[in-house]
Formats: structure tokens, C-alpha cells, sequence
């Protein structure tokens, strides 16, 4: 499928095997690997640049003084999770059990999360998870500096993504830059070049070029004006300050901040008639006329992914970028991966 694109079908087993060999090769055990190829493959099969691609080049190897995750601050309807130096992923599994938990018993569940300094992964699995419990879900997450507010070329913000998930099909999974970290990364695997009007240099110079952003450059937001610095903002406010997380230098301070927050639909309405809301909503939304050069039926947040990673599934092979796939394969080769 699509050689001359730079990319091989794959099968699915097959990735999933190798992103849990190069999870274990860096120092992971099996649970956590499996926590962490489940998120990771929940982006892959999407396209969603969240996948394997963390753990290519420099990966994220475990780090050799990480501790179990506790509870650090807990009432009736929320807690504070430390993560211990563990993984980002595995820590905000639990936090979503625990948030799922507390909405079970109260109604609501709002659990944050402090010191842990990897990545979380795609954040729309996590809200899906607990969409699929017939719960309502936030989550935001706050990283290093790397976007830099409208007006400026300097970074302030981590790329800050925000996901909702509402019970009946509906999954939004935005991070409020122009793009997410591992997007560049991917681009620079590719040997590609980034869109336009996305990023700037360390000298504020706007490129294309995925490198010079890895070298002191800077992300625009994804509205490159006013209102995603605004959202990316109030990211930073919820997701690090108020849970306790680093709020300058992210990167040296191995603390970043995640926030979930999970709601029973019936603190505002009955379950069925909620349901059946949310279905005449997003009836509407599909039923709409599309303007002419559109790509055809509308479809809501959410839908194409899931409707893209179940073709996949069916058909049990996926398309994978040839550098990915061979910068994959190394990392997995450390465990003793076969090539492919």
C-alpha cells in the first residue's frame, strides 16, 4: 500500500509486537509496556502522530529511580496523583480508573497528576475510555515549553492538548499548537519539511524546517492568533498550576501536569433522554449539506479515526512510514525483534 509514498503495510500484531519489545528494550515491565503499546496503538490506527513514533530515536526509557504512582491528596470527588517519575501513559491510566471511580460513587471525578516527565500519549484514548463507561470526559495535559504565545516567537507553552469525550460517539482530541510534538518528529524522520505557518526558529524567523524547531525554535498555536494562545493558556493555568505541576523550565523540573475530570450525565439530566440529545445533535451535524469542494458527508469529532482504525483492525494490516517502521525495528532489536 502506497510504496511510492514512503510507506509498507504492516500487520497489526506485527507493530503492536515490536512497539512492546522497544518498550521492554527501554526498561519497562510487562504491564507497563502493555499499558503503553494499548495507548500508543489506539493513535497509530487513527494516523494519529501519538503512536510508536515515542519510541524511536532516543525513546523514553524508563527512569531507574521511577516509584509506583500514590495518592498524594484525595477527597469524596477528586485526588492528586504523583507519578512517581513513571511512566506518563501508565500514570494517567490509573488516574482515569480512579477519576471513573470517584464519578461512580459522587457524580463527578477530578483527578490530577504532578511529576511525571513523559508523554501521556494520544489524550482522546483516555476520554473514550471513560465515554465508553457512559461518562462524560476531560483531559488536558501540559508539557514543556515549545509553543510560543500570538505575538511572540518565544516558547511559553507545552503543545497543551485537550480532549472531551461525550457517551454516543463523540471524541474531540486537539493539542492547541499547530502541531504535536511527535508530528515534528515524524516529519523529520520522513526527511520532510513542515507546513507553512506553523513554526518559528531560535532567532524567530518563521521555517520549515523540523530541526530548527528541535534547536530553541517554537510552534505557533493551531489558530496562529488570539484564541489558541487563549486555550493553550487556560491548559496551562488547569492542567499545571492548579494541579501542582512545574509552570518554568518543565523540561529540567521532570514535572508535568495532566488533569481528567469525569461527569455522570445524570447530574443534569436523565441518561436516556441525554442519549437522545446527543444523537439528534449529531444526526444533524452529518445531515448537514456540505458546501461544494468539501470532502463529502460531514462527519463529527472523532468519527473518521475510529471509523480509519477499524478498517484496519478488519483488515489487520496498516500502513506505516519506511523510516518509522526501520527506526521501530531498531528499537525493538534490543529486546530481540526479528526483522521484518
Amino acid at each position: 500500500m502506497g510504496e511510492e509514498q514512503g510507506f509498507v503495510d504492516v500487520s497489526v500484531a506485527a507493530v503492536r509486537n515490536l512497539a512492546r519489545l522497544a518498550a521492554l528494550a527501554q526498561g519497562y515491565d510487562e504491564h507497563e509496556a502493555n499499558q503503553m503499546v494499548e495507548v500508543m496503538m489506539y493513535a497509530q490506527l487513527r494516523g494519529n502522530n501519538q503512536g510508536i513514533v515515542k519510541l524511536t530515536g532516543s525513546g523514553m526509557p524508563k527512569d531507574p529511580r521511577a516509584r509506583s504512582p500514590r495518592v498524594v491528596r484525595e477527597t469524596k470527588i477528586s485526588a492528586l496523583l504523583s507519578g512517581e517519575g513513571s511512566p506518563g501513559m501508565v500514570v494517567m491510566s490509573r488516574a482515569t480508573d480512579l477519576a471513573l471511580q470517584k464519578c461512580r460513587e459522587a457524580g463527578v471525578g477530578v483527578v490530577g497528576t504532578i511529576n511525571t516527565s513523559s508523554s501521556t500519549g494520544c489524550l482522546g484514548y483516555y476520554c473514550n475510555k471513560l465515554a465508553k463507561e457512559n461518562v462524560i470526559a476531560i483531559a488536558m495535559a501540559q508539557s514543556p515549553e515549545l509553543v510560543a504565545p500570538h505575538g511572540s516567537a518565544v516558547a511559553v507553552f507545552g503543545t497543551n492538548p485537550i480532549a472531551i469525550a461525550v457517551p454516543g460517539g463523540f471524541t474531540l482530541d486537539l493539542a492547541t499548537s499547530s502541531l504535536a510534538f511527535y508530528g515534528i518528529l515524524e516529519t523529520l524522520a520522513a526527511g520532510g519539511e513542515l507546513p507553512g505557518n506553523c513554526a518559528f526558529d531560535s532567532s524567530g524567523r518563521e521555517t520549515r524546517s523540523p530541526q530548527a524547531v528541535l534547536d530553541g525554535g517554537a510552534l505557533k498555536d493551531f489558530t496562529r492568533g488570539h484564541k489558541g494562545t487563549a486555550l493553550a493558556l487556560a491548559v496551562e493555568l488547569l492542567a499545571g498550576a492548579w494541579v501542582g505541576a512545574a509552570v518554568e523550565d518543565k523540561a529540567a523540573a521532570r514535572n508535568w501536569g495532566n488533569l481528567i475530570v469525569a461527569f455522570d450525565p445524570a447530574l443534569l439530566a436523565d441518561r436516556e433522554s441525554f442519549a437522545g440529545r446527543v444523537r439528534t445533535v449529531l444526526r444533524r451535524v452529518r445531515a448537514a449539506t456540505p458546501v461544494t469542494g468539501s470532502d463529502g458527508p460531514l462527519k463529527v469529532a472523532g468519527e473518521r479515526g475510529d471509523q480509519l482504525a477499524e478498517r484496519r483492525r478488519r483488515a489487520g494490516v496498516m500502513p506505516v512510514e519506511r523510516n518509522l517502521l526501520r527506526n521501530l525495528q531498531k528499537a525493538a532489536a534490543a529486546a530481540g525483534a526479528s526483522k521484518l
